[in-house]
């Protein structure tokens, strides 16, 4: 199967919130490990997806086979927070997580 047409960013965030309704959403060990590091959960996924948007056009994955998206918006907390998802067919991939803090972002 080749590169699936990319989703413009108002599609990509439509998606992203349908499969998060869904359920249909994994969590990488990457993201487990993030979230315990920094102090976040999926309610601050799910908060900055209904108050966000995307910041970039995505980019193929070739190894997973999905669009990879940064979503940004604001956590529970009301702290800047962006969220690293893969997009695939039938499932979201939560990537990694990070809060901006003193004006920059924690590391991917």
């Amino acid at each position: 199967m080749g590169q699936p047409k990319r989703p413009g960013r108002t599609e990509a965030l439509k998606r992203i919130n349908v499969m998060r309704k869904a359920n249909k959403r994994r969590l990488t060990a990457h993201w487990r490990e993030r979230a315990r590091q920094r102090g976040f959960d999926e309610a601050d996924f799910r908060a900055a997806c209904q108050t966000g948007r995307i910041e970039d056009e995505g980019e193929w994955d070739e190894t997973h086979k999905n669009w990879k998206f940064r979503v940004v918006g604001y956590d529970v907390e009301h702290c800047e927070f962006k969220a690293v998802v893969g997009l695939g067919d039938d499932e979201l991939i939560l990537i990694s997580g990070m809060r901006k803090a003193a004006g920059k972002w924690e590391e991917e």
